[in-house]
């Protein structure tokens, strides 16, 4: 029997979870609603999760912050849904549309192989699982779904249809062109498969492999000299390495890559976290009636509050950090409301991006910007989180009984990290869309916590400690809580490092000032602010960084490489 395919989206893995257990006529129904959602499914529109269910359920769930999920996301996934489903009802033979097709008469009536077939059922051509006689188990496709996938999809089954493979003779005779074309003008493989192509009205990937298909049977007379593709552990390797500021020519020279191979490693592992994000829900959240508008991204990233006064640094020092935050006046209302709505809409933006992204061949431009978008957002995040200090303090100390200079050494930057790290969790869940004002979150889930402590103060502060009166000593470091502020900072930001070189001021004018304005490290910003050379303005990406220096996109990145090589040079001793 063969296995049941897995559900990578949490919504339809959690709601399949559910259903398995339904009555069986209940699944039936569910299994037809999502066979007709299939064909609906729009790949570059976003659904909210509430939306989802009903459609399948019939049921409109309570969700109260519905995730968003992709079109492609929903439409990959639903031929597996549907799979799941029929598996829990033991479907018969008897109970499918007689009229229905096994997927090997319809890899004939498409005249497609069976790998092709499982390309379009990822794009949503729903199967079901039909158990058979002898524990037989077949994928069957209804006449109605696959009638409406033929219209929705003629271009692409024409395609497939019309194709023809490549007679012996025609392919000896691209190798000994592609040959001829290495030897006299120097091509690459591809660039080879590209001249091909054109001359011969086929596919470069049909091409390609053929060339590549003999070059592996050849051996040493291969046409040409192809190393092996980078394999997972070596790609995971230059993603890290670029991120510390390695330039990609030397990483190329090092695995014996070519820069692009290289580029493309690092572009591809970038835009696999970023859908990994999509996947976790951490982008998540409350979505305002005008996110969709044209005009949404000036109107609601344009006020002063929203590009002003961020990216400031915060005490390193614990007593520091102490004094800064009882002295945070609470944020105006007007200011709060626009750094949320701003904060929840970048996250959308980004989400956009990501999931429009090409699965083969992403654009780093438009990873650059949802990146840039995400430290954006972490920026304001960081303004509301240290908007609400005061009361995260105030509450902890009441609910403690004593003031937080008077907290053990030990436990004080424990205690003070952990509540910040709730405050972080309600400004993602938070909606400013009802009217309600940040504190009252922020107040309940610290004040939570800070009473499970209250239960066990022994525990917390020490019996010892709790019956005496101790003070802090100064030179007690707390770790800087806005470098893990949101759930992707740990690979949309550079190596920690790269902004204490931009504090110590120890790199070129030119290397500070460029980081400080593309990564948003700003001189002013509430508690603590510690001046990062910028100007308290939102991260750039690098169009924007070229635009502002006058010169193109790739010197902009040379630029940049230079910069981060610079501080690189530095931790690693070389200049210091």
């Amino acid at each position: 029997m063969p296995p049941l395919p897995k559900l990578k989206l949490d919504a339809l893995r959690e709601l399949e979870k559910e259903l398995r257990f339904a009555p069986r006529d209940a699944l039936l129904r569910d299994m037809e609603r999502a066979e007709e959602l299939a064909g609906q499914i729009e790949l570059n529109q976003r659904y909210p999760e509430d939306w989802l269910v009903f459609r399948v359920t019939g049921f409109r769930p309570a969700i109260e912050s519905p995730r968003l999920l992709g079109g492609a996301a929903i439409a990959t996934e639903l031929s597996a849904f549907v799979e799941r489903l029929s598996d829990a009802a033991r479907l018969t033979p008897s109970e499918v549309d007689s009229a229905g097709l096994d997927a090997a008469a319809l890899c004939a009536r498409w005249a497609m192989s069976r790998q092709t077939l499982s390309r379009l059922r990822r794009r949503g051509l729903v199967a079901r699982r039909v158990f058979g006689g002898k524990g037989r188990v077949r994928l069957v496709f209804s006449r109605g779904t696959v009638e409406a996938f033929e219209a929705a999809h003629r271009g692409e089954v024409g395609r497939a249809a019309a194709y023809s493979r490549i007679e012996p003779s025609l392919e000896s005779r691209m190798v000994a062109r592609a040959a001829r074309y290495q030897r006299v003008i120097g091509c690459t493989l591809n660039q080879a498969a590209a001249r091909i192509a054109a001359r011969y009205g086929r596919s470069h990937e049909t091409v390609r492999q053929v060339l590549r298909r003999h070059d592996q049977q050849a051996g040493p007379k291969a046409v040409f000299k192809q190393t092996a593709p980078l394999n997972s552990h070596t790609r995971e390797v230059v993603y890290r390495a670029w991120r510390r500021g390695v330039d990609p020519a030397d990483m190329a020279r090092k695995f014996r890559r070519s820069p692009s191979a290289v580029r493309r490693a690092i572009v591809m592992a970038r835009a696999s976290r970023l859908a990994t994000l999509i996947e976790q829900g951490a982008l998540a959240g409350p979505v305002g009636p005008d996110f969709h508008a044209p005009e949404a991204p000036g109107a609601i990233l344009g006020p002063q509050p929203i590009r002003t006064g961020l990216g400031g640094s915060v005490p390193q020092e614990l007593l520091g950090f102490i004094h800064a935050a009882r002295a945070k006046r609470p944020p105006l209302g007007v200011e709060e409301r626009s750094r949320l709505v701003a904060y929840h809409f970048l996250r959308f933006e980004s989400s956009r991006l990501v999931t429009a992204l090409s699965r083969l061949h992403p654009s780093a431009v438009a990873i650059d910007k949802a990146e840039t978008m995400l430290r954006w957002a972490s920026r304001l995040k960081v303004e509301l989180v240290r908007s609400q200090l005061r009361l995260m303090l105030e509450t902890v100390e009441s609910r403690l009984g004593r003031p937080a200079e008077q907290w053990p050494a030990g436990a004080a930057p424990v205690l003070l990290l952990e509540a910040i790290h709730r405050l972080g969790e309600a400004v993602d869940t938070f909606d400013p869309f009802r009217g309600a004002r940040l504190a009252s979150a922020a107040g309940l889930v610290v004040d939570r916590l800070a009473a499970k402590w209250a239960k066990d103060l022994d525990h917390i502060l020490g019996a010892e400690v709790r019956r005496a009166t101790v003070i802090l000593p100064a030179g007690i470091v707390i770790a800087d809580w806005t470098h893990d502020v949101s759930r992707w900072s740990r690979f949309v930001e550079p190596d920690l490092r790269v902004r204490e070189a931009v504090n110590r001021g120890t790199l070129h004018p030119d290397h500070t000032a460029f980081l400080s304005a593309r990564f948003g490290w700003g001189g002013v910003g509430g508690v603590g602010a510690a001046g990062g050379g910028g100007d308290g303005g939102p991260p750039r990406t690098l169009a924007d960084m070229a635009e502002a220096l006058r010169v193109s996109s790739v010197k902009a990145a040379i630029l940049e490489r230079r910069a981060l090589g610079e501080a690189r040079e530095q931790w690693l001793g070389k200049n210091v």
